[in-house]
């Protein structure tokens, strides 16, 4: 009996334990799409000797966009500090398609909703802390 009480304990507490673990939900809602043709990436940095480095990102999602979808779903980024850069690409080619000058023909957006004006912004302009369930709303520059 004493040991089906231990165990009883254990599944107790293991139970406890896996709730804490659990990674906080970040709703993205970017309510500018233009179309539902394409994909939305978001680039997921977590410091700021990577920020805007290509192939330096902490994390990348994709989501396929619908007529009337706005609000997009991630909930495996443990708490910490993070800044994000998303795209809309509507030609899915997992690129950020420009002009010959450089400037963006896809639809952009970066966290806190920075415009860049002459510069890209930096990570702590477009730093977020993410340690509960938190919503942010990006609008893309087009």
């Amino acid at each position: 009996m004493k040991i089906i009480k231990y165990l009883f304990c254990f599944c107790f507490i293991l139970l406890a334990l896996s709730n804490y673990a659990q990674s906080p939900v970040l709703k993205l809602i970017v309510p500018n799409v233009e179309s539902a043709q394409g994909d939305l990436q978001v680039s997921i940095f977590n410091n700021d000797k990577t920020f805007l480095k290509e192939k330096e990102e902490y994390r990348i999602y994709r989501f396929k966009v619908e007529k009337d979808s706005d609000v997009f779903t991630i909930d495996d980024l443990p708490q910490g500090e993070y800044a994000m850069i998303i795209f809309h690409d509507k030609n899915s080619n997992k690129d950020l398609d420009r002009s010959f000058l450089g400037i963006p023909k896809e639809g952009y957006g970066f966290s806190n909703n920075i415009k860049p004006h002459l510069s890209a912004p930096d990570f702590r302009d477009c730093c977020f802390s993410l340690v509960k369930d938190t919503k942010i709303e990006i609008e893309l520059l087009y």
